[in-house]
């Protein structure tokens, strides 16, 4: 049963960073606007993401940062450790 709770952990994991780049691009896309000296328009609050993307790290820096990665490879290596202590 522990390695079957490595595949939820391992997903949890990825998606938890991909939020966490989804929130560094809308951040980026906020700077931006609020940076901003000259007359905008309609389409400035639009908030596309695809304006902010070149400007932030891709997802895989997400996974593996400090906080997120910190918190999801204990979880990780601990099911792998137990895993393997009840196995032998």
């Amino acid at each position: 049963m522990l390695w079957l709770a490595l595949f939820p952990a391992i997903a949890f994991w990825i998606l938890d960073g991909y939020y966490l780049a989804q929130e560094r691009i809308f951040r980026d896309l906020y700077d931006d606007m609020r940076l901003r000296t000259d007359s905008v328009g309609d389409d400035a609050y639009a908030m596309k993401r695809e304006l902010g993307a070149e400007s932030t790290k891709s997802w895989v820096s997400a996974v593996f940062s400090t906080t997120v990665g910190g918190f999801h490879a204990s979880v990780v290596i601990l099911l792998i450790s137990w895993a393997l202590i009840i196995s032998t």
